[in-house]
């Protein structure tokens, strides 16, 4: 089974925000590039089998159903509505940041 994946608002923003700081980190656009391609494909990937990713049971997102699917320095929070066949991606955060607080 196949499902849909977007983003909200505030992953796209994570994912600008992530891009930038690479970019100037780093002094180097192809690097911030590179991690964009490699996030977009992981998070694409959600289509096929969104549920291999447990939970994540802290804080107040236990009740809303959200999963953790970790990449590399970063975690991908993600919902899966089974009706519509859709994956929403709601944050992308540094895996150091207290994410139970940011969600």
């Amino acid at each position: 089974m196949t499902y849909s994946v977007c983003l909200s608002l505030q992953a796209e923003l994570d994912l600008h925000g992530i891009f930038s700081f690479i970019a100037q980190a780093s002094d180097d656009l192809q690097t911030a590039s590179a991690w964009l391609d490699g996030m977009e494909a992981r998070i694409l990937g959600l289509e096929i089998l969104p549920r291999r990713y447990r939970l994540y049971e802290e804080g107040t997102s236990r009740s809303r159903g959200l999963r953790r699917m970790p990449v590399g320095r970063y975690n991908v929070f993600y919902s899966i509505d089974e009706e519509e066949k859709r994956v929403t991606v709601v944050r992308i955060l540094f895996a150091g940041m207290d994410a139970a607080n940011r969600l």
